[in-house]
């Protein structure tokens, strides 16, 4: 399914006449708090927050273990959709939740701005089109430079006895040991005996049981944008600005970027883990731990005046004390107050390397789930 076609016209977008290097941002990490399909689960579906989770984890399995032909990682929120409907949920339900429970990220207002002010951001989001709608409602970014996930939950009319065949699954999935294993564990082998079974088990049930049912239909209606998806954004957006991908800072937090990441790095550009799980550290080239969204300001405008280099420089004086970029961002009249409000907060940039990936891995999944929650720092 093509991302936004009916958005993807040049003479639509908001383009500055002179911009510097293009931003992409993920959304539910460096500028929300929210995991809205979680949200939407844990709101609409008896024990839908597990539910959610078994289902996240399972896509992390079939994705970076499994690697099932054709599977992309992200998929979770085409997985969760006709337990959604089985549930009664319907567009409005979606539209008048997400409306009513974004949870801006400290800063993340003023950050979209000043990108606006410099730049061409765009915002790469598995999250589905209505709470990427109500965000950019929120904070005055033009939705046209968005990419997201479409649903119309409303295209299927269900029978009652449908939609119970498929509760009766959830409930199945809800009963099944945790799918949770130790960050080290990388192959499916080498997975406990339980969460092997465990998944098998779930795997069944989406693969043939779900499939085969009306509301399985859901599972080749949606496409998520996660993955593969949002490196085609990524190359749509640079074909919109007239820009390289060289020149992309790449923002993220989760398993959905990886493939972003990789596409960034390899043509040279600038990739950023911002509270990051251990997917996004493991393919990011920078970390960084905040509270607030302002503070990639100046991993932007670093990158933007002196390249690769100028970020390195920005993280060592971060290091030492700042003053090396109290002097260099004087025009900016909010840095001096992100600066005391981030040496405050104890926030944290480094590089990412072979020799502290596994510590930062630790460290960034924990304050993650100190910013975000507990439940939500631990999904891909």
């Amino acid at each position: 399914m093509p991302l936004l076609p009916e958005l993807r016209d040049q003479n639509k977008m908001k383009i500055p006449k002179k911009i510097a290097g293009p931003v992409a941002l993920d959304c539910e990490g460096p500028l929300t708090k929210n995991d809205n399909a979680l949200e939407l689960s844990q709101h609409f579906i008896p024990d839908g927050e597990r539910l959610f989770t078994q289902l996240s984890r399972y896509d992390d399995i079939l994705a970076f273990m499994v690697k099932r032909p054709g599977y992309r990682a992200g998929n979770t929120l085409k997985l969760i959709c006709p337990f959604f409907r089985a549930f009664g949920m319907s567009n409005q339900d979606i539209m008048d939740f997400s409306a009513g429970h974004i949870l801006i990220m400290s800063g993340a207002d003023r950050l979209l701005q000043w990108i606006n002010e410099n730049t061409i951001g765009f915002i790469i989001s598995t999250s589905y089109k209505p709470y990427i709608e109500a965000l950019c409602k929120v904070v005055g970014f033009p939705f046209q430079n968005t990419f997201c996930t479409h649903l119309d939950l409303d295209a299927l009319r269900p029978s009652e006895e449908e939609c119970l065949k498929v509760r009766r699954l959830a409930e199945m999935i809800v009963s099944l040991p945790s799918l949770e294993w130790p960050s080290n564990i990388k192959t499916l082998d080498a997975l406990p005996t339980r969460v092997k079974e465990a998944f098998a088990a779930i795997d069944e049930i989406m693969t043939d049981q779900l499939a085969g049912t009306y509301l399985g239909r859901y599972l080749d209606m949606v496409e998520p944008v996660g993955g593969e998806e949002k490196a085609k954004a990524v190359r749509r957006g640079c074909e919109i600005a007239g820009r390289d991908i060289s020149d992309v800072i790449y923002i993220g937090d989760s398993i959905t970027d990886v493939e972003g990441f990789h596409l960034v790095r390899e043509h040279g550009g600038m990739t950023v883990a911002f509270n990051g799980n251990r997917y996004a550290i493991e393919a990011a080239e920078v970390a960084c731990l905040s509270h607030h969204s302002d503070i990639l300001a100046f991993i932007c405008h670093s990158f933007w005046t002196n390249g690769r280099e100028g970020v390195m420089d920005m993280i060592r004086d971060w290091k030492s004390g700042c003053s090396f970029i109290e002097k260099q961002h004087p025009v900016f009249p909010f840095m001096k107050e992100v600066l005391k409000k981030e040496r405050k907060n104890a926030s944290f940039i480094e590089l990412i390397t072979d020799k502290n990936r596994v510590s930062l891995i630790e460290q960034s999944e924990q304050f993650r789930g100190h910013v975000r929650g507990e439940e939500i720092g631990r999904l891909g």
